[in-house]
């Protein structure tokens, strides 16, 4: 059980380490549904991390640029594996 409690902070800590790095290097790559004009706040680009990780896509908020797609990818790519081992170890169980 301590490996997917692990896990699961592993996944809350990517969130919230992938939602910085949109924040500091992409957040003029990151366009917004509702006001194309307005800059992104940290809280739009935690909402797009979390969709990503969700793999919803539902949050409405884009990615401009191909620099920012690729972070996006790796995100979705690396929590799929952590999704996996998860799901490994609650069959363990």
């Amino acid at each position: 059980m301590k490996d997917v409690i692990r896990l699961c902070v592993f996944q809350f800590f990517c969130i919230f380490m992938f939602s910085m790095v949109y924040y500091y290097y992409f957040i003029n790559d990151i366009k917004l549904p509702h006001d194309k004009r307005k800059k992104p706040t940290y809280i739009d680009c935690l909402s797009y991390s979390t969709s990503i990780t969700s793999g919803t896509g539902c949050s409405g908020i884009v990615a401009t640029s191909s620099g920012c797609s690729m972070v996006a990818n790796l995100q979705q790519s690396l929590l799929v594996a952590a999704n996996v081992l998860i799901v490994y170890h609650l069959l363990k169980l």
